[in-house]
C-alpha cells in the first residue's frame, strides 16, 4: 500500500502540501501491527502518539465509575 496516497486521503492530514505530507512520513511515521487484544493506550495516560488505522479494527473502550468497560466506538 502507498502510504502516502493512503494520508493524504485522512481528515488530519488534507490540508498539507505534497512535500509537509512526506515530511511527515519520512520524520514521524512508523508501521507497526500489533496482536489482537494489545492495550495502544489507556485511559488517563499522556498522549504519546497519534494513530491512524489502515486495516483492522480497534475497540475505544472507557471505565466508568465502577470501573465497567463501556465501549465508546469500535
Amino acid at each position: 500500500m502507498d502510504l502516502l496516497n493512503f494520508l493524504q486521503n485522512v481528515d488530519l492530514f488534507k490540508g498539507l502540501t505534497p512535500k509537509a505530507l512526506q515530511d511527515v512520513l519520512t520524520l514521524t511515521v512508523q508501521r507497526q501491527r500489533w496482536p489482537s487484544g494489545h492495550f495502544l493506550f489507556r485511559q488517563g495516560e499522556p498522549a504519546e502518539a497519534c494513530y491512524v488505522l489502515v486495516s483492522g479494527q480497534v475497540h475505544l473502550i472507557h471505565l466508568d465509575t465502577q470501573g465497567r468497560e463501556v465501549a465508546l466506538h469500535i
